[in-house]
């Protein structure tokens, strides 16, 4: 597959990002999910591309690990101001869900 290769060099990236500002009008919102590891790059080419992140939450599989995923949310041509979600920590032991996973897929 190309997708593979395509994120170790970032065009996945900014594929993703150029094609969602065609769809969006101004103000419009932008939602992603993405591996931290490419974060600064990740913000680059969002605003190069007219997107302006709003909100990022980091989410990490258990309290004592390293984040895994970050949910971003971006706003077409908005205004340079970012909110850090609190972090999101999935399980509180390996098949045990925290109680907010229970509370966003409605277990």
């Amino acid at each position: 597959s190309s997708l593979p290769s395509a994120s170790r060099d970032g065009r996945a990236s900014r594929r993703y990002c150029f094609s969602g500002i065609w769809a969006l009008r101004p103000g419009g919102r932008f939602y992603l999910v993405h591996r931290p590891f490419r974060l600064a790059e990740l913000l680059c080419t969002l605003r190069a591309h007219r997107l302006e992140p709003k909100r990022m939450r980091l989410v990490y599989p258990f309290v004592d690990k390293e984040p895994n995923m970050v949910l971003l949310e971006a706003s077409r041509g908005g205004n340079p101001r970012m909110t850090v979600e609190p972090p999101l920590i999935v399980y509180r032991e390996p098949g045990v869900y925290m109680p907010e996973i229970y509370e966003v897929y409605g277990y």
